[in-house]
């Protein structure tokens, strides 16, 4: 792991993040928007909402929409102005453990000017050992999130030795 771990630091050297704007949408995909999720908590389905009801103190998200669980406290964000998901629908704590992952690998990539982010999850797919489609921390479990921070830890430590 430890060389695949420096691959990792090597190349998550940068991005060109476009968040919010719909723009994040892969034109590869040939997915229509939502009509209908549901709750992974509760099986009940969830609410299309916009951003004033999930984050009031936020002003520049009361446009986006969300899908949210009033019941878990669960909710996902969606692409752009649109009703589709980014991922899947997180309580607190899950939400948690996804910041916790993305802190950890946006460490490694952000603001160093050399490669895309989608090399950077190429890398750390195969360090997962997961299919690329399926590595978006949006889309982890508690479990995988851990995986991601561990990942990462070693890729530091594997690079100050």
């Amino acid at each position: 792991m430890g060389e695949i771990a420096n691959d990792l630091t090597d190349d998550m050297m940068a991005i060109e993040a476009v968040r919010g704007t719909g723009a994040d949408i892969d034109p590869e995909r040939d997915e229509e928007p939502e009509d209908e999720i549901f709750c992974p908590y509760c099986d009940k389905p969830a609410t299309l909402v916009t951003g004033e009801i999930i984050y009031p103190h936020r002003l520049d998200l009361y446009e986006k929409q969300f899908w949210y669980c009033e019941l878990c406290n669960a909710y996902v964000g969606c692409h752009g102005l649109t009703s589709m998901p980014l991922g899947t629908m997180a309580n607190a704590d899950l939400r948690s453990w996804r910041k916790a992952a993305h802190n950890a690998f946006d460490s490694l990539w952000k603001g160093k000017g050399r490669k895309v982010r989608s090399s950077s999850y190429s890398i750390l797919a195969n360090i997962l050992g997961i299919d690329l489609d399926d590595c978006h921390i949006g889309q982890m479990d508690i479990a995988m999130c851990k995986s991601v921070i561990e990942a990462v830890k070693n890729s530091k430590e594997s690079t100050t030795t």
